[in-house]
């Protein structure tokens, strides 16, 4: 399955390729098990708007349910790469969730330009030297293209790696960041 265009970039650019195979095989499953519902993680943004694409483009007789984020106790996004983490490197990824927390409440706040919001989320990141941000953008919910302005609605997109782990997150803004410790 050749995927729209979103899917070159954000992961995309980072795994050129990995959509089109993510999306033919979730199609050949879609085909052999004809399920009534399928549930997709939000944490996956990138992947389940294209899931989404595809279901809508070829008709495919599937409710899409996008579950929301689940987070650990300390914050972090489920996920399981968070295995790979050691207890320093798992200290520090936090960052990631502390980041979107603080753009979310400058947004709340009513900062709507999104260079400043990406300004305001890095500060909170590049602090830590085993943390480098492969992308960090506020981006449209439909098209993921990147916004100059925020509104209600569009997400923020974070993915950096953490020594030699690669972590994903975003938030919707306008939706009350969970509390963090």
């Amino acid at each position: 399955v050749v995927p729209e265009s979103i899917a070159d970039r954000w992961e995309g650019a980072v795994r050129p390729g990995h959509f089109a195979g993510v999306l033919t095989v979730v199609a050949k499953l879609f085909n052999l098990v004809q399920p009534d519902i399928a549930v997709f993680g939000q944490k996956d943004l990138q992947q389940a708007t294209l899931i989404s694409a595809m279901v809508r483009d070829l008709d495919f007789p599937v409710q899409l349910d996008i579950a929301p984020i689940v987070r650990e106790p300390d914050g972090l996004a489920m996920s399981s790469r968070n295995r790979y983490l050691d207890a320093g490197n798992r200290a520090i990824a936090c960052a990631l969730s502390r980041s979107l927390a603080t753009i979310s409440q400058a947004y709340l706040d009513g900062v709507t330009d999104a260079a400043a919001l990406r300004v305001i989320g890095e500060s909170a990141l590049t602090a830590h030297v085993a943390l480098s941000i492969d992308y960090l953008n506020v981006v449209r919910a439909a098209s993921l293209e990147s916004v100059a302005f925020a509104s209600h609605g569009d997400y923020v997109m974070l993915a950096a790696r953490v020594g030699t782990t690669r972590l994903l997150d975003n938030h919707r803004l306008g939706d009350p960041f969970p509390a963090l410790p």
